[in-house]
Order: structure tokens, then sequence, then C-alpha cells
């Protein structure tokens, strides 16, 4: 934060320099009515050392380059898709109504099913909460694994 203020930059000038730097391109995702696909394009090995040699301004006849202001190194991809509870990774079920169904039987048996799974969960050290006030025709239960 210091070395952006110290060069007058905004988190958004590091964003497009960085985004200008990678062959990076995504290519989206296609819903279907029962599934969403994930597109992927080929794309060359990202090189820490070039990104880091992007120029996000220039400053008294200077270019201010990313590493200036920032670690650049290759990590893991964010996973897409993925929930967190209280910061670590979980899974997050979302029951919605559907007209004619009984939601308040299904949010019932989906808390049954929940509760068989425990043992499962408890033995390899996971746990799970389900959030079903006042038996709303919701239910959310996330579950910390």
């Amino acid at each position: 934060m210091r070395k952006l203020s110290t060069y007058n930059l905004t988190f958004t000038e590091v964003a497009d320099a960085a985004k200008a730097a990678l062959p990076l391109r995504g290519a989206g995702v296609v819903d279907t009515a029962a599934q969403r696909i994930l597109l992927k394009s080929p794309i060359p090995e990202p090189d820490a050392n070039a990104v880091g040699q992007a120029v996000i301004s220039v400053r008294n006849n200077t270019p201010v380059l990313l590493r200036d202001v920032a670690e650049v190194k290759v990590a893991p991809a964010v996973r897409f898709g993925d929930s967190l509870i209280m910061g670590k990774p979980g899974v997050l079920l979302s029951l919605a109504s559907q007209y004619g169904a009984n939601t308040l039987n299904t949010t019932l048996e989906v808390e049954k099913a929940l509760a068989d799974l425990r043992p499962a969960w408890r033995s390899k050290g996971s746990r799970c909460t389900p959030d079903c006030t006042g038996r709303q025709p919701s239910l959310s239960a996330p579950c910390r694994i």
C-alpha cells in the first residue's frame, strides 16, 4: 500500500498493467438448463519476470514497473465455484422453492439427510451447520469440509 501511495498509483492501474502483460484470455461459461460449462482456451505458461516488467505508469520520466510496487509470482489459480465458510473451504447448499412443491417437507428431508451424514463429516474433522431459522422456504447449510 505504501509503495502505491509513494508512486501515487491506484489498484486499478496496477491491475490494468498486469492484465495487459498476461497472455491469459478467458473464454467464459455456457449455461444450459442443467449445468454451467466452464470454457477454457489454451494459454501459455505465465512468465512472472515478464509480468514484473509491465509498465504501470511513468513518473518523472521513469517507468514504474509492476515489480516495483508488488511481488510478482506464479501461484495456483483461484478455484471456480468454491465456497468459503468462516474463511475456510466449504460447501454451500441452497434450496429454493419450486411451484407446486412442499418446501417445508423438502427442508425437513434435507435436514434429515444432513443429520445422517454428520458422523461421516465428524470422522474427517468437518462440521455442518444448517441455518433454517423459522422454517423458511429455503435452506442454507454451510458445511466446512
